[in-house]
Formats: C-alpha cells, sequence, structure tokens
C-alpha cells in the first residue's frame, strides 16, 4: 500500500511537472490549410510578474503543400498601458535543399522558432499579441499552413 502511494505521488509530480513554467500556450487551426493575407490570429496573455525573464516562441505546423521553404510574419504586440510594438520576422521551414526542418509524421511538419527570448514584461496585464503571415502570395492565400502556436515559458 505504502509503495502504491509513493508511486502515485511520483507519477502525479511527473505529469504535473512538465507544465511548470509555462505562462502561457494557444494554438490556432488554420481552417482549411489557407491562411489569408487579412487573417489575424491573436493570442492573449495574463502577465502576473514582471520581474522573471520570459522565452516567447512561436510553433508553425505546415504540410507537404507549403510551396515556401521560409514564412514570413507580422507581429504587433499590444501592451496593457496601450503601447503597440510591430515586428516583422522571417521563419525558416526549410533547408536550402528543400528538406522541411520541422519534426513530423504523415507530411506534418512542426517547427519551433524562438520570437523572443529572455525578456521580462515591463507591465501586469495582458499582451495581445497579433500575428498575420506576410508572405507575397498572388492570391493573397498561403496554402499548407494547418496550425500556429504561442508560448510564454518562464525562464
Amino acid at each position: 500500500m505504502k509503495y502504491l502511494l509513493v508511486t502515485t505521488i511520483v507519477l502525479f509530480l511527473g505529469l504535473t511537472s512538465c507544465k511548470r513554467g509555462i505562462i502561457f500556450e494557444g494554438e490556432r487551426t488554420i481552417n482549411e490549410s489557407s491562411w489569408h493575407q487579412d487573417s489575424v490570429l491573436e493570442f492573449k496573455v495574463l502577465i502576473t510578474d514582471t520581474s522573471s525573464p520570459n522565452n516567447v516562441v512561436y510553433e508553425v505546423i505546415n504540410n507537404n503543400d507549403y510551396p515556401f521553404s521560409n514564412l514570413y510574419l507580422f507581429t504587433d504586440v499590444h501592451f496593457p498601458n496601450g503601447k503597440i510594438i510591430k515586428d516583422t520576422l522571417e521563419m525558416f521551414l526549410a533547408t536550402p535543399k528543400g528538406r522541411w526542418i520541422g519534426k513530423g509524421w504523415f507530411g506534418s511538419h512542426k517547427t519551433v522558432f524562438p520570437f523572443r527570448m529572455n525578456i521580462r514584461f515591463p507591465y501586469l496585464g495582458y499582451y495581445t499579441f497579433k500575428i498575420k503571415q506576410a508572405m507575397r502570395c498572388p492570391s493573397q492565400t498561403l496554402n499548407g499552413i494547418t496550425h500556429f502556436g504561442m508560448a510564454v515559458k518562464r525562464r
């Protein structure tokens, strides 16, 4: 009986500690793997600690229909005090030889990209991240991206 109790406690701590340090995790599904240029993905992150450093990472899941090796993104970060910071970034999803960088299976590939590392949020409250794809597609629709995720992790 004592062995069962200890095993249960260790298992519980092991499963719950995997999420320790994660302040926010969110994922959006891109409908029909077709991300329109005007479609904005929005993530609201509650910050309750301004003294600890954090890492902000983006996660992209693409399929084999994605026609490019990279992905340009526009990111607007809305601070609780009304300030807005705009940024443009490039994620590489494939090597120059065309091999997908992300881990995956059955034609899906997940690439993790460090957006901001070791940052401290200056204000308490909600930060809103608004993300748009910035690829120049003639149809204004980017095919092959199935999911987009974001995480804020305590460093």
